[in-house]
């Protein structure tokens, strides 16, 4: 999590890193996000999202409270919130890191970007158990390419409406600040309560 700036605009940064531990969101982690994001939400500060993760680490419910109090503080935040999947967003982390059903208000991609449910050789292993234990390895990596380019591409994602549109690396800066200009004047009408119940 850091500051940056958009446009002359302040924004608050979330990013994981994909070089420890592979980037997986964990306890430690989440809570870090979640209280970030309160924090930019405090002081109306948009959230810039920048996604390369695997699916939330999964240690017997560990960081689980955590994990829940990231994906309220992201629901229940009013600012603008823009993403760019930069290379993975694999299950629970697309919940957590400013996915559409969240109220994101702009997703990116870029063209080598995975987006799916599940990482596409977790999902073949699930859904050709039987078949792959009698035909071995060579048929997994076909069916796991097959997965890749019908259910995990971003154009394919982007067709579905999961995200706003594909673009090159080298127009993330320019369509972020254009994203933001958008959403400057975002408007979000909340229940009559002064706040919610944190998970914790």
């Amino acid at each position: 999590v850091g500051f940056g700036r958009l446009g002359g605009h302040p924004v608050g940064v979330v990013a994981n890193q994909p070089q420890v531990r592979d980037g997986v969101l964990d306890g430690p982690a989440a809570l870090k996000a979640g209280r970030f994001v309160r924090t930019c939400d405090a002081f109306n500060l948009p959230l810039v999202a920048l996604v390369d993760a695997p699916e939330p680490a999964r240690e017997s419910g560990a960081g689980a409270r955590e994990v829940a109090a990231l994906l309220a503080a992201y629901a229940e935040a009013t600012v603008p919130k823009l993403t760019v999947v930069l290379r993975r967003w694999y299950g629970g982390a697309y919940s957590l890191l400013g996915a559409k059903e969240l109220g994101a208000d702009l997703n990116l991609a870029w063209p080598l970007a995975e987006i799916a449910v599940t990482a596409p050789e977790v999902a073949v292993d699930d859904l050709y158990r039987a078949e792959l234990s009698e035909e071995g390895g060579e048929r997994r990596a076909s069916l796991a390419a097959e997965y890749r380019a019908t259910v995990a591409d971003p154009y394919v994602v982007a067709e579905r409406g999961h995200i706003d549109d594909v673009i090159e690396p080298r127009e993330t800066r320019r369509e972020l600040i254009r994203g933001l200009e958008l959403c400057r004047r975002k408007q979000v009408e909340l229940p009559a309560r002064k706040h919610t119940s944190a998970p914790v």
